[in-house]
């Protein structure tokens, strides 16, 4: 792929598909999922030259151990997807491999567990590759892409027809294919397609030196700030409430499947499903309006403030804590990429500690969250306990600061002012990332009232 095109991803539902067509999917999707559990089952660990550490595997000497001792399944699949289902085993694996050897080392703190077998009757991706789509150009210029088959598979068919067909969007049938993945939902009641495709990169030829902020949040989810305009915060109190009901209505279901035995449901399958739909046109949406705004006000730099694993450390609560973790800002903070990426519009992200504290128009200081160094006698294991067992103290550095929050929302600074608490935080995480911009024009926007934005 060149540096002028990009890699694009567009989702559609798998429609008009016959019932014959319909249980050759799942009967792939089936077969799939027991060779990726033979291929978990081959998957050696080896240790490294210094006994500590462990080696990346290679995927052929897997493939070759399917093929000889699951010879029978393996034929039966379309020998491209049954190669990719196998790749993406071992990098997953390898990518295990990788954040077991950091945390060998101290550099990694979270859990790690290796990729484990699904359950027989679970359903796995299909995936058909770049060679598997442009095998057929003449079915291409028809509009759709056959599922890649075998040919001992063939042979077990009653017909052509029974072959599932898959129709290309409009929009991207003149594009580049690169791959195709069939995704079950909801364990096979429904099925989608993921087309990833080359498209030419749309540049913008914006100015760099005029920069954006971004604060993230769940009331106000996009506190944005510019050195070129007042400041709106895109209001995310209407995805809140969907959580809210989202959660709720699957709290009433699952009560009465605990008292059946029952784990999950149709039900609660359409619910959460439906709430992903929402969600994700709600990141677009935002999306949207930020890179519109950066063309309005010629802004060619955004900073995002985004901190790793912030969604699991926050402690606000029980209610809050649910409708936070809910909230997808990784998946926002992909779409933006991917959008800056195509516009060539810059995207920092931002490390967001203390901005929401510290005086921007004061010129406070901005350190990063450090946590306090145990006792130089490691060893000592009863102070460990105590530290375990007193939760309610936290355990970091504590700075002060020359302003504070008088009220929800509103933060006064040294010299009394009042002004938005997130806009202050949204322009302290530009001050934070060192990218040169004008302060004063930055210090008069921040001091005006922010407009809200309803999507």
């Amino acid at each position: 792929m060149s540096d002028e095109n990009v890699l694009l991803t567009q989702s559609i539902l798998i429609r008009g598909l016959t019932k014959k067509q319909y249980n050759v999917l799942v009967d792939i999707s089936l077969k799939l999922n027991y060779l990726r559990n033979c291929a978990v089952e081959k998957t050696p660990f080896v240790k490294s030259t210094d006994r500590k550490h462990f080696k990346k595997i290679n995927f052929k000497p897997i493939i070759n151990k399917v093929k000889e001792e699951f010879k029978m399944e393996y034929s039966f699949l379309q020998a491209q997807l049954a190669n990719t289902t196998i790749k993406k085993h071992v990098e997953s694996f390898n990518g295990y491999i990788e954040l077991k050897n950091k945390k060998i080392d101290g550099k990694y703190n979270q859990k790690v567990n290796p990729p484990k077998k699904h359950e027989n009757y679970r359903l796995h991706n299909i995936i058909i590759p770049k060679e598997s789509v442009t095998s057929s150009k003449k079915k291409l210029e028809e509009g759709f892409i056959e599922l890649p088959l075998s040919r001992e598979y063939k042979k077990v068919l009653e017909s052509k027809n029974c072959r599932p067909r898959i129709k290309i969007p409009e929009n991207i049938r003149d594009k580049k294919i690169i791959q195709v993945e069939i995704i079950p939902i909801n364990n096979g009641k429904m099925f989608k397609a993921n087309f990833t495709y080359e498209a030419e990169k749309k540049p913008l030829d914006l100015d760099k030196d005029k920069i954006m902020g971004i604060d993230p949040g769940v009331n106000n989810f996009a506190t944005i700030v510019t050195t070129e305009g007042p400041p709106c915060i895109v209001d995310g109190r209407k995805l809140k409430n969907q959580i809210y009901f989202k959660c709720k209505k699957t709290a009433h279901y699952q009560s009465i499947l605990n008292k059946q035995g029952r784990k999950t449901s149709n039900r609660i399958r359409k619910i959460n499903q439906k709430f992903k739909n929402i969600q994700d046109n709600f990141l677009n949406q935002t999306v949207n309006f930020i890179i519109k705004k950066c063309k309005q006000q010629d802004v060619g730099t955004i900073v995002l403030g985004y901190n790793n694993n912030f969604q699991h450390k926050t402690n606000l609560g029980k209610k809050q804590n649910q409708i936070f973790s809910h909230i997808a800002f990784k998946q926002f903070k992909q779409k933006l990429e991917t959008r800056c990426q195509i516009h060539e519009i810059d995207l920092i992200i931002q490390e967001e500690s203390y901005t929401s504290q510290s005086s921007f128009l004061d010129e406070d200081i901005l350190p990063e969250y450090q946590e306090k160094k145990d006792a130089e006698n490691k060893g000592d294991k009863k102070k460990k306990d105590k530290k375990k067992k007193d939760k309610k103290k936290e355990d970091k550095v504590k700075y002060e600061f020359k302003g504070n929050r008088v009220q929800r929302g509103l933060y006064e600074t040294q010299n009394g002012k009042i002004i938005n608490a997130d806009v202050n935080a949204a322009a302290n995480i530009i001050r934070k990332c060192k990218h040169r911009f004008n302060f004063e024009l930055l210090c008069k926007w921040v001091q005006t009232t922010p407009s809200k934005i309803k999507l």
